[in-house]
């Protein structure tokens, strides 16, 4: 029997450069600020991530709070990051892409394959429509992402972001 994992996409153009923009995703203590649906980091966490390295995010699903696991995997600075990761039961695999538009513009891509748990805990993802709120999510997460790369230009110039912004 075969079936297929469901996938989300999402893509934008932020206004900033290429390595600005994967300093600010690769730093974890800016996840709370753009990635949609992460409430905080737990534990420590090292800057630069490298793969195996193993995070442990704290993220809102369904109103309520549950911890995930991920696990870094595929890792080409300043283009792509993959990683694994699950909670509550559910698996999902999340690669983010970073091509230079321009000077000052990078195209950010966000894609998320998910399989939600078996059981009544899938059925009733499923049933309140689970794809419809990850792609409102990887949405939200890149217009936030582009909101503050745009905050940040304000006060340092775009290629020049201080780490941890």
């Amino acid at each position: 029997m075969s079936f297929t994992v469901p996938e989300v996409r999402a893509t934008l153009v932020v206004p900033a450069p290429q390595g600005a923009v994967w300093e600010y995703i690769v730093d974890l203590r800016n996840a709370p600020r753009w990635m949609w649906g992460v409430r905080e980091v737990l534990g420590p966490t090292r800057h630069p991530l490298r793969p195996g390295d193993r995070i442990h995010l704290r993220l809102i699903a369904g109103g309520r709070a549950a911890d995930s696991e991920w696990t870094i995997g595929d890792w080409a600075p300043p283009h792509r990051l993959e990683s694994e990761g699950s909670a509550l039961g559910a698996r999902a695999w999340l690669w983010i892409e970073c091509r230079a538009v321009g000077p000052q513009r990078t195209e950010v891509a966000q894609r998320l394959r998910y399989q939600l748990p078996g059981g009544p805990l899938g059925r009733l993802a499923s049933h309140f429509g689970i794809h419809g709120v990850l792609e409102l999510q990887a949405r939200n997460s890149l217009r936030a992402l582009a909101r503050e790369l745009r905050q940040a230009g304000r006060t340092a110039p775009a290629d020049a972001l201080p780490e941890g912004r």
